[in-house]
């Protein structure tokens, strides 16, 4: 995010008419999706654990 920060921070100095919400949003945006699906098969278990954890501690929370 960084690196691609830095691209659009010099496009915008090499050409001042072009408009930066409309190029550097949507890169944003994919290259965080991309990242989520690279960062996905790891968290996968990580998870697994949390929801379960949450769902069993649920009626502890709700009843007292």
């Amino acid at each position: 995010m960084l690196c691609l920060n830095v691209v659009v921070g010099m496009l915008s100095r090499a050409a001042p008419a072009l408009n930066l919400f409309a190029v550097g949003l949507p890169a944003s945006l994919a290259m965080g999706v991309v990242a989520v699906l690279l960062a996905l098969p790891a968290m996968g278990d990580y998870l697994l654990v949390i929801i379960r954890e949450a769902l069993d501690a649920a009626p502890r929370l709700v009843l007292g």
